[in-house]
This record gives C-alpha cells, structure tokens and sequence, in this order.
C-alpha cells in the first residue's frame, strides 16, 4: 500500500501530519460482513471518536487504537477507497488503492466429494461452484495438508490425496475466500472394490426400481454411484450387500456399475425397454399448410431428430422437442387425419386435425413476354391469351387471340401451335394450313370436336377429330340474322359453349344476343334482341350489353358474362333471362347476390357443384358465386400486376378466360400478362 503524500518542491511531505494515515489493510478484498484491519497512524483510538467508510458507505468499528483499526465491511458497499475520519478533529485519511467488494454469490463452494474416502495418492473429485479456471489461484487442504490440483473447472477440482494426509474436511480457497466442505477419510489400505452378483429385474423401463446384490457396498445411500450405461441412478435405499436404485430418465441398454470410494464393479448388463410416446393434446386442431402445430404429450425424445411426426400420414417438419412437447409445421397436402409421433420405434395415435385446403396460384404457361413462340411451358410466348378447353385426355386448347391461333398445352406442359400461323386470314382445311382473325373463345363436345368463336371473321369454326377446319356457322360478314348455319349473321363472337345434347351457344358480343346452333345447323336467338341495354325478360325482350362469356350447368342452363353491365345473367332452356348478381354498376364487392359487384367480367364457368367462377376482368380477380349465393373472391388482391403465390395475394392483368376442370383446379388466361395461371388447393 502507497500512504497518502504529495509532492512539493520534489520532496514528499506529509500535507497534514496530524491527519490520520492509512498504510494498509488486510484482506485487500471480501464480501460484505467480512473483517477488514486497517492499519496506519493517527487514528483516535477511543471507541466512538473514529468513522470508517468503503467506498462511501459507513463501516461498524469492532476494534480501534492509534495504529489499527477492525471494520466489518457494511452490507451496501461496493468496491473503492477507504476512508478514517477523526470526530474531534473532523480530518480525514483515505487509502491509496482500493478495498475490492465480492459478491457473495461469486465465493467459492463445496457441494460434495467423489469418492469420500481414499488411501494415499487417491485422485477425488470436488463438486461445487465458483472455483474459476486459475489453477494456480486455487489452494485445496484436507484438513492442514495441502494436495496438489490436477485440474480444474468452475465446478469439479481434481486434487488426490497427499502424502502425510490424514482425515479432515476439505478446503478451497481462492483470493484469501475459503470454502469448508465435507471430511475426506484418508485409509491406511485401499478397500476392496465393490461386485455385483444379481440385478433383479435385468431389464425395464425408466422409472423402474431395480434391486442390485453384491458386495463392498456403502450402507451410506449418497456413498454409492450407480450407473446405468453412464446415466447415474439415485439409491433409494443402501446396505453392504443390497442397493435399491432408479433407473434414471436417461438411461439406455448397457452395463451397470456400481463406484463406492472410487472403486468401481463389475459390468452387469440391464436393457432398458421403450416407453411409448403418449399425446394427450394438439393445438391448434385445424388449419393449413405451414401451420405451427404444438403437440403435448409425454415420452417424447429431447432430440428433435428422433421423433417422427405425420399429420394423416404425411410427415412434418419438428421444429422443436422436449420429452412433453413438439412443435411441427403441417405439411402442404396433409389433408385432415389424426396426428401421430413415433419415437424409438413406438407410435402415439393423436386427436384428428382438420386441414383447411389453401388456393394458391401459380404460372401454367407463358414468361409473360407477347410473343409467339412455342416450347416448354415456362418459355413459350403468348399474345393475349384468352379462352380456353381441355379435352378427355387432359390437353388444352387455348385461343391465341392476337396471334390469330389455336395453341396446344399438351400434358407434359409442352406449347405447340396446333392451327393458324401468327397471320389473320379466313382459311379452312387442314389444321396446319388454317388461318382466323382473332379468336377469341374455345369449346370441345364430347366427342372431341371443337368450335372456335371467330371474333372478327364474324363466324364459328369448327375443327372435327380428323384435325380438318371448317366454318360452322356464319356467312363472314357482320350481321344479326338468324337461320340455316351457312347464311346465318353473327357480330364479333366472343365466345361458344356446347351442352350436353351438342348444341353450340354463342355469346354474340356486339349483337348484344345469345345465339344457339343446334346439331341440324339452325342458328337462333334465345334472349337479346340487338339492342344493348339491361333487361330481365323472356327471349327477344332480354337485353345484354356486350355479353361476353358462357358457361353451362349440368341442367343446360347458359349463364353468361354480361361485360359492359358488370352482371352475371342466367338464361334457361326456356329463353328466361334473369340476373344471378351485379346491378349494372362497376365495382368490386363481394357478399349476397344484391350486394356483390363487379367490374367487366369477361368470362365464367362452373364447377361439378354447381359453383360459379368469373373471371372479374378489370378487378384483377377470380370470383366465384357459391351454391350457397354468395359472392367470394377467389384470387387476386385486386391490384393490376403479376404475382403468383398465396390466391389473396396474387396479381392478375385482365384476366379474360376461365376454365374449371373441377373445384380445385381451375385455369385462368390472363390476357394481359400472355400467361396461362392454374389456380390449385394444397
């Protein structure tokens, strides 16, 4: 320790030599409570007349004298100077370094010794706490003989018995703090090592109570380390000859062996059998793909890999384990079915789970560029695709309307141009040599053939099974007259449908009419008169405003696409024109029938339940009307753009064609983003 001085003139003087001067203190660190001796000069030395502060903090005086004085360090005092100030004086004097404060919790412990007892060279094991990893500040003493350490951790010391040793309790000290801990018994021989003879059972479960026989035991119960396969057991219960133990939760098959005083047994072989996994409750009980599910239970593994999780059959990712929780992602496809996890080979069956099916949309077909070429699906070009059909054998058939074509997806998502070559023009024959003027809708009977609404030939084609192109309908010329196929009028065709008798609707767009070509070749008009307008009728008295597209129910009942009046129509075998939902006014809402509105929708189609599904053109959306009447948005945010993912979240660019081939898969072509999109349901 430095004593207080100053320098003047380069000579160290005493500033004030009546002053009390501290010069030193012992210990130089403690906890609080802990003794401190300040030694020094000029202090009072009378009880009472003499204060003491840590760091600030007043310290209780035990003892006092001219040249020392005994503190106990106050319970608030942090680390810093100490201070003596003389009451009759008021002067003070204050020490050159600091006293270091420790928290009590940083003082070293002793828990317990392996093993307690030991001849001479013995090597034991002290368990405790806040011993560091300094070896060379540690000091372990049993009794006043001080053992050499081995090593050491901040919790185990290593040290082994001296020569010269005798019994006493052991020692650690570390920065002049010692911990006292149990009595090591030094013995003049080495003992002999304990044997096992039996084990009843020889085999069990986690929990079992298994009595072990033999001898060299410790009748003290903490004295004896038993082992299963390295996992300790707690002894319940010990003599020399028997010892009643647990099999311990993380035991495996292995030996048993018995240590007592550092001596260890024979190898006795004990299996541990499985415990299955039990789950009492899942949560939540239902949702879709990619929802947390947290399963509890009991006997589960803690290592995440060694449970196997399935929803219905499929099988999850666990994302978490503990021996009564996991926590797994349902897997996409799961469909709903009971819960279960396997582990070590045993199966738990748990509470049903209810998958809610999640619509989402993706590419089928087009890069979106427009253009006309073919390909694999994820490169080949469109330009405006619109309406589209898919025959018994899975191909579908889209028209191409600004590259004048009819264009093939086959079923292993191949594109090829399958009639017309990029050019407009009016030519039947073969398929290969065909050419049209904007076709715009598509439509295959039963029998595979396919009718093509030719918008600005003003005419129906027709392409038979034998891959030859025909008109079917239509003089060329726009018009509105009704009559025999080949001299009757059409104005813009804009899309065909066939019901289940074969007769061909057509959605004549700028002839405001819905017109029917039955398997004789008439053409007639069964609702709209020419007239644009908004009219629930019968036939000639209805009114459409640039009906657009159609799709047919199981009953033969034509529902159209009513573009220019945002409304979906209903037109029955009997020519009754009614309005599903949509008023006439643009908008975008969903709900009951009277509420919902919609905003050019171009294109329908329904599904085998009788739902409805409308491609909701400058919504950007897929709609659909429930057999339940009500409007719902199927896909699309309702912002113009592309984007494929989550149904609510995706991006449409005037969708114009929808075909359902049933409630969970639906194709849209999404004119303008020159891509076919497929909305499915995982």
């Amino acid at each position: 320790m430095r004593t207080s001085f100053s320098c003047v003139d380069g000579d160290l003087v005493n500033p004030d030599p009546e002053a009390p001067i501290i010069t030193s203190f012992v210990p130089e660190s403690g906890a609080p409570g802990s003794e401190v001796n300040i030694f020094g000069e000029n202090f009072n030395g009378t009880p009472g007349k003499d204060s003491v502060y840590l760091n600030g903090y007043g310290a209780e005086i035990i003892s006092s004298s001219s040249t020392q004085i005994g503190l106990i360090v106050p319970d608030s005092a942090t680390t810093g100077p100490i201070t003596v100030k003389e009451l009759v004086t008021h002067k003070r004097g204050i020490s050159s370094s600091d006293y270091e404060v420790i928290a009590s919790e940083d003082f070293p412990e002793i828990y317990k010794l392996k093993p307690t007892s030991g001849i001479v060279g013995t090597s034991f094991q002290i368990l405790g706490a806040n011993f560091g990893e300094n070896i060379d500040a540690v000091t372990v003493r049993i009794g006043p003989d001080t053992t050499t350490v081995n090593s050491i951790i901040d919790s185990i010391i290593v040290t082994s018995v001296p020569i010269g040793a005798t019994t006493g309790p052991v020692t650690v000290s570390i920065d002049s703090i010692t911990a006292v801990g149990p009595e090591f018994t030094v013995l003049d021989e080495e003992p002999p090592a304990p044997v096992i003879t039996s084990i009843d059972p020889v085999s069990g479960k986690v929990g079992a109570t298994v009595t072990i026989k033999g001898e060299n035991f410790s009748d003290i119960p903490s004295e004896n380390t038993v082992t299963f396969n390295d996992a300790e057991a707690v002894v319940s219960s010990a003599t020399s000859t028997v010892l009643v133990v647990v099999v311990p939760d993380d035991a495996t098959t292995g030996l048993v062996f018995v240590t007592v005083g550092g001596l260890t047994s024979n190898g006795f072989n004990f299996s541990v059998e499985s415990t299955p996994p039990q789950i009492s409750s899942i949560n939540p009980t239902s949702g879709p793909f990619d929802t947390k599910v947290s399963i509890t239970g009991t006997n589960f593994s803690e290592v995440l890999a060694e449970n196997i999780v399935m929803f219905n059959g499929k099988e999850a990712i666990a994302t978490s384990a503990s021996a009564t929780q996991l926590i797994a992602i349902v897997p996409r496809g799961a469909g709903t079915g009971p819960v279960s996890v396997t582990t070590n080979g045993l199966t738990a069956m748990g509470p049903l789970f209810t998958y809610i099916k999640t619509a989402l949309v993706n590419t089928y077909a087009g890069n979106g560029n427009a253009g006309f070429v073919d390909g694999p699906a994820t490169t080949a070009e469109f330009n405006g695709a619109s309406r589209m059909d898919v025959n018994s054998s899975g191909e579908i058939f889209m028209a191409d309307f600004t590259n004048h074509s009819i264009r093939k997806i086959n079923t292993k998502n191949e594109v090829s141009t399958f009639s017309g070559d990029g050019s407009s023009g009016f030519v039947n024959g073969a398929v290969s040599g065909a050419k049209y003027n904007q076709p715009f809708g598509v439509a295959i009977d039963d029998d595979g053939n396919m009718y093509i609404a030719d918008a600005s030939n003003h005419v129906i084609r027709k392409i038979s099974t034998s891959n030859v192109v025909s008109t079917y309908a239509g003089n060329g010329q726009a018009g509105f007259s009704d009559g025999q196929a080949d001299v009757a009028a059409f104005n813009g065709p804009s899309d065909v449908a066939v019901d289940s008798d074969g007769n061909v609707y057509v959605a004549d767009l700028n002839n405001h009419a819905i017109r029917k070509i039955d398997k004789n070749g008439n053409v007639s008009t069964i609702a709209g008169n020419g007239t644009a307008g908004f009219t629930d009728s019968k036939g000639s008295a209805a009114r459409f405003y640039l009906p657009s597209g159609l799709g047919i129910d199981n009953q033969n009942n034509v529902y159209v696409a009513d573009l220019a009046n945002h409304a979906i129509r209903r037109v029955d075998i009997g020519g009754n024109v009614t309005t599903v939902a949509g008023n006439g006014t643009a908008g975008s809402a969903d709900g009951s029938l009277a509420a919902a509105r919609f905003n050019f929708p171009y294109d329908v189609d329904l599904d085998e339940l009788g739902n409805l599904y409308i491609a909701d053109g400058k919504n950007h959306k897929i709609r659909i009307i429930t057999t339940s009447n009500t409007v719902e948005t199927l896909a699309g945010s309702g912002t113009e753009g592309f984007l494929d993912g989550i149904a609510g979240d995706a991006m449409f660019n005037d969708p114009t064609g929808i075909k359902v081939i049933n409630s969970e898969l639906i194709y849209v072509g999404d004119t303008e983003n020159n891509r076919i999109r497929v909305i499915s349901f995982e």
